[in-house]
This record gives structure tokens, sequence and C-alpha cells, in this order.
């Protein structure tokens, strides 16, 4: 969960909470996902 806010250059976004099934924990998902979101919000 997370939202972004701002207009055009000037934005930024706040993820509150990341949530992986239990059957898939472990497998660094989450942090994939982090680190995905991390290089989209730099281009």
């Amino acid at each position: 969960m997370g939202k972004a806010e701002g207009e055009r250059e000037n934005w930024h976004g706040h993820v509150t909470a990341v949530t992986v099934a239990p059957t898939y924990r472990r497998l660094r998902l989450a942090a994939r996902m982090m680190q995905t979101l991390e290089h989209i919000s730099e281009m």
C-alpha cells in the first residue's frame, strides 16, 4: 500500500506496507519490489 503526491517533476511517493503471501516469503520478493519502485521513481 502506498501513495504518490505532487505534480510533474515535484512528486514523491510513500510505501506504507508490502505484503507477501506466506507461500512466497523468504524469496526476497518484497525487496525486489521495493528496488524496482526505487528505480522507477529515479527515472
